[in-house]
């Protein structure tokens, strides 16, 4: 630290001028000097982190940091790349065009219009036609094991249908063959064990087989919705 002092000190006269030493006061001296004070600048604080990288409270803190700074990156090129992604009803389709989606959930809906209209109207022969041959149905719990099951409980159902809300009523392609729909909706029960408003809520897939679009999967439940 000896040579620290002595070189501030020449330091010192030269920019005040009163050591007016041509040797002292040139140019290449005053780097010669800045740059041994760097040096003993940069040892100095060598020493410094040297003692402190042998606390481990220290070394416990960096490895936090440099582990909370590798999470916070990944986390957030994710999310980076999802926001960047399409956000429609047919995500889980992968790839494929969007003029292809479109004609596909096209092909479906207008489908499931003409199956929603017998339905409304009773005609329940047509109805069992949009099903596949092998394929699963439930309402409440209770399996309807086979086409004719499903006729004969279509038969039983009250006509026409007591007017509804629809909640949500949306299709998402699945895959090029498969598609999901799913609906909410509600109204006035005529049960009284269902109270005073029902909600009903119908899942359906849709898959591609030779014979065309067909209901390989069906399941209705309806309860009371409680009082808020």
């Amino acid at each position: 630290m000896c040579c620290f002092h002595l070189f501030s000190f020449y330091v010192g006269t030269c920019v005040s001028g009163r050591y007016n030493s041509q040797m002292l006061c040139s140019d290449n001296f005053k780097l010669m000097v800045a740059f041994v004070e760097l040096q003993l600048f940069g040892q100095s604080l060598i020493t410094f982190l040297g003692r402190c990288i042998m606390s481990e409270k220290f070394l416990f803190r960096i490895i936090v940091i440099l582990l909370y700074g590798s999470i916070s990156l990944i986390v957030v090129q994710d999310i980076s790349a999802n926001d960047n992604a399409p956000r429609t009803k047919s995500d889980h389709a992968g790839a494929m065009p969007d003029a292809e989606r479109e004609v596909i959930l096209a092909e479906i809906i207008e489908l499931d219009e003409i199956r929603r209209q017998a339905m409304r109207e009773g005609d329940c022969e047509k109805l069992v036609t949009f099903f596949d041959d092998q394929f699963s149905f439930y309402v409440n719990g209770r399996e309807f094991p086979s086409l004719d099951a499903i006729v004969e409980g279509c038969r039983q159902i009250p006509r026409p249908f007591p007017p509804d809300e629809i909640i949500i009523d949306e299709f998402y392609l699945l895959s090029e063959k498969a598609v999901y729909n799913l609906i909410v909706l509600e109204f006035e029960p005529r049960r009284e064990e269902f109270g005073d408003l029902a909600r009903e809520v119908i899942t359906r897939i849709w898959n591609k087989t030779d014979q065309g679009w067909r209901i390989v999967h069906m399941h209705v439940s309806i309860n009371e919705v409680p009082d808020e």
